[in-house]
């Protein structure tokens, strides 16, 4: 019997992780869409990060820069912080 014959589970698993890895790096190494991103981008980021098992990261965060006043927002929030902290 070859190796191949005899380990196929252990060669199995350790190609499935491998594929999964590579994958969560592609997914993790992509920016978070924001308003100006165009609507092929936000396609391939949800997909890829639902491909990763990361349905986390491609709803949430991707769902709140979409918005048209997200920028404005955040500087406002940014403003309060700085001026509760003097």
């Amino acid at each position: 019997m070859t190796f191949i014959q005899v380990h196929w589970g252990t060669i199995a698993v350790v190609a499935v992780n491998g594929f999964y890895f590579v994958l969560s790096g592609v997914a993790q190494s992509l920016d978070a869409p924001t308003a100006q991103s165009t609507p092929g981008y936000r396609f391939w980021f949800k997909m890829v990060n639902y491909l990763a098992i990361n349905p986390k990261r491609a709803n949430g965060l991707a769902a709140v820069e979409q918005s048209p006043n997200f920028l404005a927002a955040a500087e406002a929030y940014h403003q309060a912080k700085l001026k509760q902290g003097q």
